[in-house]
């Protein structure tokens, strides 16, 4: 039995990151059925309408998600760089109701910090306890919310 080392779950890491984003570049996926169902395709597929739009009265819409998927991708920069991490939890649901370009807007802030934060994985080499835990805690938390992206999408479409 070989021994596992934190460069090599750091990569392996990252492919399950690229996968949920629905960017990997390989056929053979753990996490999904098709990289269709990553979060970056399924956004770009839809308007601002269907993100926005509600299951039921008080509930969170995919934009919301994306918004608090945003907030973690960014909580992850800051406590890569060592800054402390924002704690406005409840300011990450703010994207819950956008229009076309606020939407538009949001899409691509969120690619330009999944790119940030996949680099950021992609080019440590000093995997400190706390740079493991926040690579794990990142990819647990996004793993629940790009499902319930997908969740909500089954009831919007």
């Amino acid at each position: 039995m070989s021994t596992v080392t934190t460069t090599s779950t750091a990569a392996w890491s990252k492919r399950l990151f690229d996968e949920l984003f629905g960017v990997l570049d390989s056929d053979s996926l753990y996490l999904l059925d098709s990289l269709n169902e990553g979060l970056l395709p399924i956004i770009d597929s839809l308007s601002a309408a269907t993100a926005t739009a509600t299951v039921a009265p008080e509930t969170v819409t995919i934009a919301g998600q994306c918004g608090h998927i945003l907030f973690l991708l960014n909580q992850y920069r800051d406590a890569d760089q060592g800054l402390k991490p924002s704690s406005d939890w409840e300011g990450s649901w703010r994207f819950n109701q956008v229009d076309e370009a606020g939407w538009d807007q949001l899409r691509a802030d969120l690619r330009a910090a999944y790119a940030d934060a996949a680099a950021r994985i992609q080019n440590r080499t000093d995997w400190t306890e706390q740079a493991q835990n926040a690579l794990l805690t990142l990819l647990a938390h996004t793993s629940y919310h790009v499902g319930q992206v997908r969740q909500l999408l089954t009831y919007v479409r």
